[in-house]
């Protein structure tokens, strides 16, 4: 017994070394594309792994174009599959570009997700079928005319097959892109210079999301759309984050906001980040059945030509002016969320104490390694801290 005992406290501190070692060398590894993988557990870092902000509905408007949004002072650009809008602060149209692809010498035939930086609007083209998309690059308008001013050279070698989005870090000078073709494009997102449009790098998402639609770059963090909702069964789509640090080649992915404040949605797409107000827009096409990117026809209800009910929440109240007509339009609306930055407690263990009403020494019990003293001492519920919002609830927009 004493030998078997002895063994094991060899192996178990063999184990504990080699492990110590690891993690104190992991940091200095190099990858083969030149760059180095996190150093740290994601999962150790709480407050990495927890949502940055919280979200609550607050209007709705429906809008020309169904793939994506931008926002810039005191103007929003809007962009579908073929054409590229602006509106003003009224949601009022002030300009549209029906044949965005004009000047183009490469072919396209869809666009994604756009951003916009210094009134220059950035979009990712390519000419996309049936989930399949080809002849990616990145394409910069003008603000105002919405007319093509220059291109970006794509790099094929980055393994990206699709443009579902695309960002701009400010705060890098870089444009980012992610794909909503799975696999190996999927699972990346990929960087470029955003002065010369040299491909700098991609990175490893983990674990990446399903459908990924549209990004945004916010106050040092990304943000991803998916579609990863069956429409059919009414699941709702989500929000996630992701922050990246310089010269790393991956990245962990966290849910930031389930969408279930829209019922029967079709299919999320882009978003954007209104600095001014402190909102965030996010675009939704309602009522269209969505198979492999491709709108294919309506859900019971909507129809190409219908009216949309007229639908604003303020204050949590639902003001509905039903139409004369029974059906409603599959068109694109865009939803606008108050965005609070979420404060985490510096100490977990006494705020989930606090927020419970349980003492924080027999809290404790739950978070070690023994069972509770007490049988009888309640179970925590869903993790959750004080100050932090739950969802709005479900509204038929």
């Amino acid at each position: 017994m004493k030998k078997k005992a002895l063994l094991a406290a060899v192996c178990g501190l063999a184990l504990s070394i080699s492990a110590t070692a690891l993690a104190a060398t992991t940091s200095s590894v190099v990858g083969m594309s030149g760059l180095s993988p996190l150093a740290d557990r994601p999962e150790d870092n709480w407050k990495q792994m927890l949502p940055k902000n919280t979200y609550k509905l607050v209007t709705a408007h429906q809008v020309e174009g169904r793939q994506g949004v931008a926002s810039e002072g005191d103007y929003f650009w809007v962009s579908g599959s073929k054409t590229l809008a602006k509106y003003d602060r009224h949601w009022n149209q002030v300009k549209i570009n029906k044949t965005p692809f004009d000047g183009y010498k490469i072919p396209s035939n869809h666009i994604g997700d756009i951003d916009v930086y210094q009134n220059e609007i950035y979009v990712g083209a390519e000419n996309f079928m049936d989930g399949v998309g080809k002849d990616i690059q990145i394409a910069i308008h003008d603000g105002d005319s919405l007319k093509l001013k220059r291109t970006f050279p794509f790099e094929p070698t980055s393994g990206q097959e699709e443009c579902s989005g695309i960002a701009v870090n400010p705060d890098t000078q870089t444009v980012w892109m992610c794909s909503w073709v799975g696999e190996e494009s999927g699972r990346y997102l990929y960087e470029y210079d955003l002065k010369t449009g040299k491909y700098l790098r991609k990175v490893h998402i983990q674990a990446p999301p399903q459908w990924v639609q549209g990004m945004a770059y916010f106050e040092g963090s990304f943000y991803l759309t998916a579609d990863d909702g069956t429409a059919d069964e009414k699941e709702p789509d989500h929000l996630y984050r992701v922050d990246i640090s310089p010269g790393a080649s991956n990245a962990p992915v966290v849910l930031e906001r389930t969408f279930d404040d829209v019922t029967f949605q079709g299919e999320i797409e882009g978003l954007t980040f209104d600095k001014k107000k402190r909102q965030f827009l996010l675009h939704y096409n309602r009522g269209s059945r969505i198979v492999l990117g491709m709108v294919k026809g309506f859900y019971p209800g909507y129809d190409k030509q219908g009216n949309l009910r007229s639908i604003r929440i303020r204050h949590h109240q639902l003001i509905s002016s039903q139409m004369t007509t029974k059906k409603r339009d599959a068109s694109a609306s865009l939803y606008f969320f108050i965005v609070h930055l979420l404060t985490v407690p510096s100490n977990p263990l006494y705020s989930l104490a606090w927020h419970n009403n349980i003492p924080a020494p027999h809290y404790s019990q739950f978070l070690s390694k023994t069972p509770p003293v007490s049988p009888s001492l309640p179970l925590p519920p869903r993790y959750q801290f004080p100050n932090y919002a739950p969802s709005e609830p479900r509204s038929p927009l």
